[in-house]
This record gives structure tokens, sequence and C-alpha cells, in this order.
């Protein structure tokens, strides 16, 4: 369950519609934001797991590079599953624009690991191999060809936080080309506009709040069953996640993060 539900958070963060791109980045090498995820069922509430996300710089093929990573692993408590999961992307320092993906779960005895490798032909399209694994070695090797990219999951989360929102009005809907194992969709997410958010700490920030679409899956229901609020800052770092699931439901909080590139003026003083 929440193998599908970490890829999921990842894929609703992004847009790759570049006429809403901000020059500089909002992120920097060396942050890291951690989130605990809980999960509830009727009025039982559970911590179930925690992720970090992170930006290191790397080179890839002698070429400046950043490995851009979620990991995320279930606590002691949640006995129910046991999941150590890792989604990790090399992109290109400057453009970010992806070298090479891979998402690997460990979900109790399950698992899988898909490493894409991203190139262009001859006439500019993009091409993305795909190789699945099991435990007992490679099962499939794909190569998709499409004019159009469709970015993985990992790109997709810090593609949006450069997103510069004054040039979106509200309930506009953005496009959202996705790679998520070996199948591509053409998603979207709409810009709903501005909140307060308060979390469990007694922590108040101003946000911008998403709320992506989704196909039909094992988890979720077909359509906008999901919202996410960025701080409504230059880093907007997602700080809360909530969603409907077909049994229960999800919320993901940031319980904090470290080596953020601007100061969180989005953080409402204490009255």
């Amino acid at each position: 369950m929440f193998r599908t539900l970490l890829i999921s958070i990842s894929i609703i963060i992004f847009s790759v519609a570049k006429s809403y791109s901000q020059q500089e980045n909002a992120w920097q090498v060396g942050e890291n934001i951690r989130l605990t995820i809980g999960y509830t069922l009727g009025f039982i509430e559970l911590k179930a797991a925690q992720a970090n996300i992170t930006a290191n710089a790397c080179k890839y093929e002698e070429k400046d590079a950043v490995t851009l990573e979620i990991g995320a692993k279930t606590i002691k408590a949640f006995k129910a599953f046991k999941v150590r999961d890792t989604l990790r992307a090399i992109v290109d320092a400057e453009t970010m624009e992806p070298y090479f993906t891979q998402v690997q779960s460990h979900e109790d005895d399950y698992f899988a690991s898909y490493q894409t490798t991203y190139t262009k032909d001859e006439n500019g399209e993009n091409l993305l191999r795909i190789k699945k694994y099991k435990r007992d070695g490679l099962k499939k090797d794909t190569t998709i060809r499409n004019e159009k990219m469709y970015l993985d999951v990992v790109t997709i989360l810090y593609g949006l936080r450069n997103t510069d929102f004054s040039k979106i009005y509200k309930n506009q809907k953005i496009p959202m080309p996705s790679v998520f194992q070996m199948d591509l969709y053409d998603l979207y997410w709409r810009y709903a506009g501005k909140e307060l958010i308060t979390l469990r700490k007694g922590e108040t920030y101003k946000c911008l709040k998403i709320c992506p679409y989704f196909v039909e899956g094992d988890l979720f229901d077909k359509g906008e069953v999901m919202t996410i609020w960025l701080t409504d800052d230059q880093n907007k770092i997602p700080i809360l996640i909530e969603s409907k699931l077909k049994i229960g439901s999800i919320r993901a909080v940031m319980e904090n993060v470290k080596g953020n590139k601007y100061p969180m003026t989005s953080k409402v003083a204490k009255q």
C-alpha cells in the first residue's frame, strides 16, 4: 500500500509547462525534508511511516549532476506493513532533465526495481529505456519513444517547486505527463488558491493549494482525490498532503526541513 502511495505523492507535485518556471531553483543541494505519514481508518489514526526527500551533488558520465532521492520506511510500531522504498533520479545540474531514474520497492516479501535511462534519438525524440527487475533478475526491458517528455516521479517533485504561481490563475489546470513503472499517463494538477495551514506542532503557514487528477488504481478512485499544500514562499516546500483512499485516508505532514535555500517567510508568527 505505502509503495503505491509514496509514488503517487511524488507524482502530484509537478508541472512540465516551462512557461511557468522560475529562472532559479527553489531548492539547493543539501536540502533535506522529513515527512511523517499517517493512516486513518474511521476514528483511528496511526503513525505509519517516515520519508526523507534529499538533493545531493554527483557526477553522471563525467557531467555535473544532482541525485534527487525519496527514501521511506515504516516505523517499528506499525506492523501491518514493512516498507523500505527508494525513489532516485539523477538529473542535469542546470536543466534538471533526467539522465537515469530508479524506483526500488521492498514491501513485506515483495521486491521490484524499475530503472529508466533517458536519451534522445537522431531526430530529437525522447527515448525511455525501462528495465524491470525482480528478486531473480531482469524481467522486462522495453524502450518507449515519444515526442512529449514524460517525467519520472522524483523529478516531478522538484519541478513543481520551480513553478511561478503568480502566472497561474485559480482553478487553472496544468498538464502533468508522467511515467509510472512502465506506463505513460497524461494527467494534470489544478491550482486551487491559497490557504492557511496549521500543523500538529501549532505552526501555521501560508500555503499554495494543489489538487492533482488521478486515474483509478489499487488505492485511489478516479478524480481529484488528493490535496497538497506547498509553502507560499520561494522554497515551495510540501508541508501537508491529504488523500482519500478506497479504504481509509492518508495524511503526510512535514516534520522538519534542513538546508532550505530561502527563509521560510510563509510561516505566520504566533500572536
